[in-house]
């Protein structure tokens, strides 16, 4: 027994108003790194470096943001907001003209080289939005080390930190503050690395 025209007709109609409530997904955000202050050069240089890439804990060895609204109690990725690369990746890179443009040493280098004689460990991890209502909170933590490659001595292994409130509560103003908070880092690390070196 079919069901009576009008009953199928009120069916249909709900449906294609229900889909019709439906908002489209959010489109897909990639946000850049913005340029990162440099270091001041230093005054003295230390041979050849090299930056081996860096290790992250889970979430940051992928492009997804990553994000909180307890403090960094628990993390989400954001379905929808990507760095252009991992933070692993994002780090290593500015971490290798920071070290550049403080003349740190003869060359600083990204690939093996025989030369190398210091070689500079990463480790990320944090690298977090917190969230607090309208505002929020670029967290960045990095574990480093400096390693004497002729002795294998490991002469500095530290963890920074960095907070830096973003301006605005978006994904740019997410970017802006991690760079902010990432060159601080960077400022602190060559200092810590060079009296380390020096210190033989």
């Amino acid at each position: 027994m079919k069901p009576p025209a009008p009953f199928v007709i009120l069916i249909c109609s709900l449906a294609l108003g229900a889909c019709a409530g439906v908002d489209p997904l959010p489109t897909e955000i990639h946000v850049p790194l913005p340029t990162v202050a440099t270091p001041a050069p230093v005054a003295q240089t230390l041979g050849v470096w090299r930056v081996a890439p860096f290790e992250a804990a889970g979430p940051y060895r992928e492009r997804a943001v990553v994000y909180s609204e307890d403090e960094g109690a628990t993390l989400r990725q954001h379905p929808y907001q990507f760095w252009l690369d991992s933070p692993a990746a994002l780090c290593r890179e500015s971490l290798l003209e920071a070290l550049r443009a403080a003349k740190v040493g003869t060359r600083v280098v990204a690939a093996a080289d025989a030369g190398t004689t210091v070689e500079v460990r990463g480790r990320v991890l944090a690298f977090d939005r917190l969230v607090a209502g309208a505002a929020s909170t670029a967290r960045l933590a990095l574990e480093l080390e400096v390693v004497d490659t002729g002795t294998r001595e490991v002469r500095l292994s530290r963890r920074y930190e960095e907070r830096q409130p973003a301006a605005d509560n978006d994904a740019g103003g997410m970017a802006a503050a991690a760079a902010t908070a990432l060159a601080a880092i960077h400022r602190r690390f060559v200092t810590d690395a060079i009296g380390a070196l020096a210190a033989r």
